[in-house]
């Protein structure tokens, strides 16, 4: 049997697996790299007995200047000599990565499979075919390892997700390269692809070869791991369907990592590390309201066994401010501070309250002060560290009472403390210090704060 007979008859059969028996068109997304190319060569070569229509698309992403032109042209002339149809995606990548704040491997990848998609869906293409082999799952095994996964992490590349399919993956690099040469076809080399500055030629370059020395066979052996944790984590996700609806702090940690995974993924379209799991996890089972920082810019909110994703956002900070009769807006409008002299509006006798008001405002606390203890101008500060109120007979520290509260971490920053020249007489969800706090004689000044209520601050929230 010759080189390419064998090749062909595994790759026959891996899309028979993928895509089942009936007559299905492919995009054989190219590159010019040896590994697109074969696929390419193969898929075309099979296309009549297996009833593919092929089609290819090339991205170039500007990136490597007269080097990536020329690897547009390689793909062209191949595409033209093949009779397969190409649609090309000029991107300017490094451009769009610096406005995404992206890195230029990460902005590569997801402009491809976007470009990718749009050409499938405007032409109708049934499956996005790409290159990937055992090697690259072996890379991004250990890749995920190093970053610190979970099972689906190990279990690497998958072979088929939606319309993207990989027949390549149980191919290891060498017998792609032996296939090329049995067709004394010839490819185009990414200068890049030496560059170790990339995570993913660091791996290949450096440590691959380093662990080969304890163990030639390291690649096949990440692969067999990679297959045996692919299963084991389709049996869970399994499982995972059948207590979906149960409380999150009694599924195991096996069904509730996933369970943690999946939920940032539905929010997020991207996947947690094992720390990040680990530390969601903990929380869960421990009870405990936090909020934890993720990748990306999001929050985890932890509250009451409850787990909600959110984006962070960075709320303003309240200035410190004179406050004048009537009313007072900070912050960009998210907080309303009224001052009224006379009567209080409702509550007598009470230091603080929160009620209903205003449409658009979710939470209202009110105090009646004094008017003959407060000492000089009012004003309005944000938080210092070690602010402390003495309200009720207790010094109470702001801090801990914010947590107690419940008050949203990204809240905190944006809650006025009210001051007179002595120092605070007032924070909302703490109190009024007891030296001003009316007694219900004399002259009396109401404060009423007022928080515009949030969208992002409520989030839906799931588990329990």
């Amino acid at each position: 049997m010759t080189v390419s007979y064998k090749f062909e008859k595994r790759l026959e059969a891996a899309f028979k697996d993928l895509c089942g028996d009936e007559k299905k068109s492919v995009l054989v997304a190219l590159s010019g790299g040896a590994d697109s190319t074969a696929l390419l060569l193969g898929t075309v070569r099979l296309a009549e007995k297996c009833g593919f229509k092929v089609f290819a698309s090339h991205v170039n992403h500007k990136i490597r200047g007269v080097e990536a032109d020329r690897d547009e042209k390689f793909c062209r002339e191949l595409c033209d000599g093949l009779g397969v149809k190409l649609f090309v995606a000029k991107l300017d990548v490094p451009a769009l990565a610096k406005s995404r704040g992206e890195s230029l491997e990460l902005c590569a990848r997801n402009v491809r499979y976007a470009a990718l998609e749009n050409f499938r869906q405007k032409k109708k293409i049934d499956f996005i075919a790409t290159a990937h082999n055992a090697d690259d799952n072996a890379e991004t095994v250990l890749h995920n390892l190093i970053r610190g996964t979970g099972l689906d992490g190990l279990a690497g590349i998958p072979k088929k997700r939606d319309s993207v399919i990989r027949p390549l993956l149980g191919f290891y690099r060498r017998e792609i390269e032996e296939y090329l040469a049995s067709l004394a076809a010839s490819c185009v080399t990414d200068s890049t692809n030496t560059d170790t500055e990339y995570t993913r030629n660091f791996l290949r370059h450096v440590i691959l070869p380093v662990m080969r020395k304890v163990n030639p066979s390291v690649s096949e052996t990440i692969n067999r791991l990679s297959r045996f944790a692919a299963e084991d984590s389709c049996f869970i996700a399994e499982e995972l369907k059948k207590r979906e609806n149960e409380k999150l702090s009694t599924l195991p940690f096996s069904l509730l990592s996933r369970r943690v995974n999946q939920l940032y993924s539905e929010k997020t379209g991207e996947r947690l590390s094992g720390l990040h799991i680990e530390s969601i996890c903990e929380a869960l089972y421990n009870r405990k309201n936090t909020v934890l920082s993720l990748p990306d810019g999001y929050l985890a909110k932890i509250r009451g066994g409850k787990l909600s994703f959110v984006q962070e956002e960075k709320l303003p900070v309240v200035e410190e401010t004179k406050l004048s009769e009537g009313e007072n807006v900070l912050c960009g409008g998210l907080i309303k501070v009224t001052v009224r002299r006379g009567e209080a509006p409702s509550k007598k006798s009470k230091a603080y309250v929160g009620y209903k008001t205003e449409n658009g405002f979710c939470t209202t606390l009110a105090v009646s002060l004094d008017e003959d203890a407060v000492k000089g101008e009012i004003h309005v500060r944000p938080r210092k560290n070690g602010d402390k109120v003495l309200s009720l007979g207790v010094n109470k520290s702001v801090k801990r009472c914010f947590i107690n509260n419940k008050v949203p971490v990204e809240l905190r920053e944006a809650i006025p403390v009210v001051c007179d020249d002595e120092g605070i007489i007032f924070v909302p969800f703490v109190g009024a210090a007891d030296r001003v706090f009316s007694k219900d004689v004399g002259r009396k000044i109401n404060i009423l704060v007022c928080i515009k209520e949030r969208k992002d601050l409520s989030a839906d929230e799931k588990g329990s």
